[in-house]
Order: structure tokens, then C-alpha cells, then sequence
């Protein structure tokens, strides 16, 4: 009798984990998973410091998304917003820490930065030049698949020398702001070190405008 009742307790708790699980994962509205992104770094990562291929991909296009709503350009009461532009006018300020990040950050990029504070292995608030951890699988994917060839050269040699940081690859990083465009991978560091890295020691507004 002790056993069945003990399997029936085993059996409660693990069916109790799984609905925290899906309702804890169902707190975030993604809006933008059907938008393409050609990032593939399952390979690099598994167990506990895997990241979740779907907030990966919202991060990413949650942050492309407010720096092209931000830095949309008013011609004549025509505002145009294209993520060429947002990525031109953000990089400089973004990897040197000045951006207004504040304003930039949507509150749906707010919420998105809690779940990813949650990747084991991903972040160290300790860091000398960066929140993020480079030895991190998902850190050495994007490293290893950059398309241009200086940037790569540059990042590689800063890693070796251990003095990454966005502030020292903020030379080359503006001096090749399409690339972004063309890039994923290239993009992807951008919205981690440029932007979630900041907001990660800054408090959200009090009263952001709800988009979820």
C-alpha cells in the first residue's frame, strides 16, 4: 500500500513540474517566430547550459525590432523604418555603452532579458569588459561562424589575447555596419553584448507600455 502511494506521490509531482514548466514558459507572448532566422547552434550547446532555439530567435529580432522602430528616419512627415538604419545609427553607441537603451528596449525586450538571464553559463556579472560569458557554447558558435573574414580575424585575436569586450571591437564593428545585415551570426552577438548586456544592469521603467 506505502508503494503505490508513494508512486502515485512520484507520479503527482513529476505531472505538477511539467504544468509549472509550460505555464512558466507561457508568460511570454513571442511575436516573431515566423520571421526567418538562419542561425543553427544546437550543435554547440546541450544539457544545462543549452538555450532555447525560439528565445534565441525572439531575442534577436525583439532587439532588431526596437532599433528600427527607434532610429526610424522622418522625411518630411514620412517616417521610414528600416533595420539597415537602425543598425547604422546603433552599433557605435550600442558596443560602447552610451546608447539610450532605456528608450530603445520595448517592454516585450524587457521581458525577454529575464528569461534569458536564465541560461545557465550565459552570464558573468563579474566580467571586467562584459556581462557575458565568451566561453559560452552559444558565445563560441557565433564566433565560429562569422561570414567577414577581418571581423573574425579581429574577434579571434582579442579572444586569444582574453580582452574581449564590446567596447574593443567597437572599431570594427562600425567600420562594417551592412555586415550586420548580411549576417545572422554577426547580428545575433550584436543583440547580446550591444544591447542585453547593458540592459542587464539597468532597471526596467516603472511603468513601461505594455505590448504583450
Amino acid at each position: 500500500m506505502m508503494i503505490k502511494i508513494k508512486s502515485l506521490l512520484i507520479i503527482c509531482l513529476f505531472i505538477l513540474g511539467i504544468s509549472c514548466s509550460q505555464d512558466k514558459k507561457s508568460d511570454i507572448t513571442y511575436q516573431f517566430q515566423d520571421m526567418p532566422y538562419p542561425v543553427e547552434c544546437s550543435a554547440y550547446s546541450g544539457g544545462q547550459d543549452a538555450i532555447d532555439p525560439d528565445l534565441l530567435k525572439e531575442a534577436v529580432w525583439s532587439f532588431q525590432n526596437d532599433i528600427t522602430n527607434y532610429y526610424g528616419r522622418d522625411y518630411g512627415g514620412f517616417i521610414r523604418k528600416d533595420l539597415a538604419t537602425g543598425f547604422r545609427e546603433f552599433v557605435w553607441g550600442g558596443l560602447d555603452g552610451v546608447a539610450r537603451y532605456q528608450e530603445i528596449a520595448s517592454p516585450h525586450s524587457w521581458m525577454l532579458l529575464e528569461e534569458l538571464k536564465k541560461v545557465e553559463g550565459l552570464w558573468n556579472p563579474d566580467g571586467i569588459r562584459s556581462n557575458l560569458n565568451y566561453d559560452h557554447p552559444l558565445m563560441q558558435c557565433l564566433q565560429d561562424n562569422f561570414k567577414h573574414e577581418e571581423i573574425k580575424e579581429v574577434y579571434d585575436k582579442l579572444d586569444q589575447a582574453n580582452s574581449l569586450g564590446p567596447k574593443v571591437l567597437r572599431p570594427i564593428m562600425t567600420k562594417h555596419t551592412l555586415r550586420f545585415v548580411e549576417d545572422p551570426y554577426l547580428a545575433t552577438y550584436l543583440a547580446f553584448d550591444g544591447f542585453y548586456n547593458y540592459l542587464y544592469d539597468l532597471e526596467r521603467p516603472k511603468q513601461p507600455q505594455t505590448d504583450e
